[in-house]
């Protein structure tokens, strides 16, 4: 279980930070699933806590998919590089 106070204003969810807590909870349901469940709870901005999940299944390496900032422009880098790569002129052999 993971509890997350002290969110700073920069970070504030549809107006919600001082009071807001978010809870998480990773639970194994099988040997190749794990269940994310969270909590969302601000007395001061919602009247009930509310919340989610998502079930995961294995992959052969670590993913987290909700942290991939900076990786949406991947596909545009790639591209740009095999361009480049593309360019370049074969140095012939003697």
């Amino acid at each position: 279980m993971v509890e997350t106070t002290n969110i700073p204003q920069t970070q504030a969810y549809n107006g919600s930070w001082q009071t807001l807590t978010v809870t998480e909870t990773f639970t194994r349901v099988a040997r190749d699933r794990l269940l994310y469940q969270f909590t969302i709870h601000d007395p001061a901005l919602w009247d009930a806590d509310w919340g989610g999940e998502y079930e995961f299944a294995t992959t052969s390496g670590v993913y987290e998919y909700a942290c991939h900032e900076g990786n949406y422009a991947m596909e545009d880098m790639l591209a740009g590089a095999r361009a480049q790569d593309a360019a370049v002129q074969p140095v012939p052999l003697p």
